[in-house]
Parts: structure tokens; C-alpha cells; sequence
């Protein structure tokens, strides 16, 4: 994280969060938040030792694209508090990958925008940039 978005000020691990909206309250934690000066990046954790076709492919049950929703409701309540959400990963410890997701600007589009997924060789900090396909 700290080569893609510089030193982290503060860290969260299991970052609760309480959020109404639309009538509705959603309660639940973040996985884990790395926050910067520029702003938050929010990671969610997921289990899929399928690989990188299995997390890109819309036709998949292990879609990454179908925990946008997810990640719209962690960076509102972020972002109600007045933070600022700056990036948002889907991360696969078991395949090494981190997908980037786009937040949902228009509802009755298409759900998801991937922006690159990058592989990683383990679970380590340290990172190098592989094919993921």
C-alpha cells in the first residue's frame, strides 16, 4: 500500500461503522482501512482460490463486481463522517489478487467497473507486478 499510496497516517482493522440511508440503517465493519493524507483506501477481504477468471468474469458467482454495493456502503458511511474515500479493493489473499472497484454512479447501469487487478505472489507486503490472466 505504502508504494501505490504513500505512508498510511492511520490504520484500521475491523473498522465498525453505523449508516442510515434511505430509511434504512446498515451496521457492520470494514475489513481494514488504510488511511493517508490525500484520503481513505478501503480493503475487503474475500476467499476465492479460483483465480483471476473466476473474480473478472460477470458470469461468476465470485464476481468481484458483486461486492460493489458493499463498498458503496462503507465509503457512504465514511464519507458522512466526513472522510475522504479515495480508492476501494476487493483483495483475494488465497490467489494473491486485488481487484480495483469503482464506486456506482448511476443505478440501472451496468453494476461494476474493474479498473486492473493486479497478482500478487503471496500475502506478503511486498508486491510485483504479474499478469492476471
Amino acid at each position: 500500500m505504502t508504494n501505490k499510496h504513500g505512508a498510511s497516517v492511520k490504520t484500521y482493522h475491523e473498522r465498525p461503522f453505523r449508516l442510515e440511508r434511505k430509511g434504512q440503517t446498515i451496521v457492520g465493519s470494514i475489513d481494514f482501512v488504510w488511511q493517508t493524507i490525500e484520503g481513505d483506501i478501503l480493503v475487503d477481504f474475500k476467499t476465492c482460490p479460483m483465480g483471476p477468471k473466476a473474480v473478472l468474469d460477470k458470469e461468476s458467482d465470485h464476481y468481484a463486481g458483486w461486492y460493489a454495493g458493499q463498498l458503496d456502503a462503507y465509503q457512504d458511511a465514511l464519507e458522512a463522517s466526513g472522510e475522504n474515500v479515495i480508492k476501494r479493493y476487493i483483495y483475494y489473499p488465497v490467489s494473491g489478487l486485488l481487484v480495483d472497484i469503482d464506486y456506482i454512479i448511476k443505478p440501472n447501469v451496468d453494476y461494476i467497473v474493474i479498473l486492473y487487478c493486479e497478482k500478487f505472489p503471496n500475502v506478503s507486503q511486498y508486491r510485483k507486478n504479474l499478469s492476471c490472466k
